[in-house]
């Protein structure tokens, strides 16, 4: 099983993507950041060394962590930046701040799942945040939605599986043209 990770998406010049992946075991965090750059050899990889540091500077933030306890801070973020939290699968895990959610439009997989999982279900408890502030993924997706340039967006997706599928495809039918990749991500000629 891979290492779980907070993997920060610094910025993006032309096609090189420069990438900061942080972890509490620094072997297993260098080991994630040397799998990733064999796989994507067009992105630099470089290991965080302090969250705190990292997090303000990110575009896209990106969190797979098993925590109990949130590993990003509400004061670390700025206005349009993204945040995706994968793995909210339980009702123990929160590895975002709850005050997160006063600041931002969160998404999930399903009003249900925020409701019982993760940080949407902390932040509800806590009373920061009503069920109805969530909104779910297919919301998006079969009736679009405004996002404003200053806007924080959180996505805690606790991993149902249907709308997984769901929302790649969309994406990439949007996405296939522009990349000119077939369907299995080689390239058209």
């Amino acid at each position: 099983r891979p290492p779980r990770s907070t993997h920060c998406i610094s910025s993006a010049a032309s096609d090189v993507y420069k990438r900061q992946v942080w972890g509490r075991d620094p072997q297993r965090t260098a080991q994630l950041r040397d799998d990733l750059a064999k796989i994507h050899p067009k992105t630099e990889f470089s290991r965080a060394g302090d969250l705190a540091d990292a997090v303000p500077l990110a575009d896209v933030i990106l969190t797979a962590t098993a925590a109990k306890d949130p590993v990003i801070d509400a004061s670390w973020l700025r206005p349009g930046q993204h945040i995706t939290s994968v793995g909210s699968d339980d009702a123990t895990k929160c590895e975002i701040d709850p005050q997160v959610m006063a600041q931002a439009k969160v998404f999930v997989d399903a009003r249900t799942s925020g409701e019982a999982f993760g940080s949407p279900r902390r932040a509800i408890a806590q009373g920061i945040i009503a069920a109805s502030d969530l909104t779910e993924i297919g919301t998006c997706l079969t009736q679009g939605t405004a996002r404003d340039p200053g806007d924080i967006t959180l996505a805690c997706l606790s991993g149902l599986g249907i709308q997984d599928l769901t929302a790649v495809r969309h994406l990439w039918q949007k996405l296939q043209p522009a990349a000119q990749l077939d369907l299995t991500g080689k390239a058209v000629t």
